[in-house]
């Protein structure tokens, strides 16, 4: 049976300091660094959905074009 009067754990009071010494640092980035991130993020989009689309094809291209068993 537990009684309502147990201490409490002995490290409860400190989880929220460690976990608080453990972040990032900083709540939010500068709005130079939020701009900077998001266009590079965009880029790499971008560039991903171009060049995957570009590499199927030149695969699919050169497997139909250097197949010398036919």
């Amino acid at each position: 049976m537990t009684s309502s009067h147990e201490p409490p754990e002995p490290d409860a009071a400190h989880r929220g300091h460690a976990r608080d010494a453990a972040g990032s640092g900083h709540k939010h980035g500068s709005a130079v660094a939020r701009i900077t991130r998001n266009t590079a993020s965009a880029v790499l989009i971008v560039l991903t959905c171009i060049l995957v689309p570009v590499a199927l094809l030149t695969v699919w291209v050169h497997d139909i074009v250097l197949d010398t068993d036919r």
